[in-house]
C-alpha cells in the first residue's frame, strides 16, 4: 500500500512534467501574440492528453498493473487539476514578465493582434483571455478525456474491479 504522502508526491511530478510540456507551445503563442497563430495553444493541449495519459500508465505500472478503475481515474483528474493550477501560475509569471503594465492605466504592451471584436476588449485585447480559457477549460476536458481512455485500456484485468474473475 502506497502512503499517501508518496501519491501526492507522485501526482505532483507527474502534474509539473504535464504542465510544463503544456508551457512550451504556450510560451511560443504568448510569444507571437497573433490570433491567427492560436492553433499553437492547440498542440500545446495534444501534448497535455499525452502526458497525462503516460502518467496514468506509468501510475498503474507503479502500483503492480492491476489498479483499480476507479484509483485510475481519480488520480488521472488529481494530475491534470494540479497541472491546470500549475500552468495558470506560469501564464501569471509570463505576463508579468512580458506585461509589466497590466495592472497600470496606461496601455498594455503586450496584446492580441488580429483579435475578433467579441474576443474581448481588456488592456491586452484578449490575450490573458485566450490563454486562461485555454488552459483552464480545454486542458480539464482534455484531461478528463486522456484520463477516462487511459484509466480503462491501462486496467490489467477487464473482467472484475478487484482483480479476481469471480469464479473460483
Amino acid at each position: 500500500m502506497f502512503p499517501i504522502r508518496k501519491i501526492l508526491s507522485t501526482y505532483v511530478v507527474y502534474s509539473w512534467v504535464s504542465a510544463a510540456v503544456y508551457s512550451i507551445p504556450m510560451i511560443c503563442f504568448f510569444r507571437l501574440a497573433n490570433y491567427t497563430e492560436s492553433w499553437i495553444l492547440y498542440i500545446g493541449n495534444a501534448l497535455f492528453i499525452v502526458c497525462v495519459a503516460i502518467s496514468i500508465i506509468s501510475y498503474n505500472k507503479k502500483l503492480g498493473g492491476n489498479t483499480r478503475l476507479t484509483e485510475l481515474v481519480v488520480a488521472g483528474h488529481t494530475i491534470t487539476l494540479i497541472a491546470i493550477v500549475i500552468s495558470c501560475l506560469i501564464i501569471l509569471l509570463l505576463l508579468f514578465i512580458y506585461v509589466p503594465n497590466i495592472f497600470d492605466s496606461l496601455p498594455a504592451e503586450k496584446i492580441l493582434k488580429q483579435a475578433p471584436a467579441n474576443m474581448g476588449a481588456g488592456k491586452t485585447d484578449g490575450l490573458v483571455f485566450a490563454l486562461f480559457v485555454n488552459a483552464t477549460m480545454v486542458n480539464f476536458i482534455a484531461g478528463s478525456f486522456a484520463s477516462i481512455v487511459t484509466s480503462v485500456s491501462a486496467k490489467g484485468n477487464q473482467k472484475s474491479e478487484t482483480g479476481t474473475t469471480g469464479m473460483q
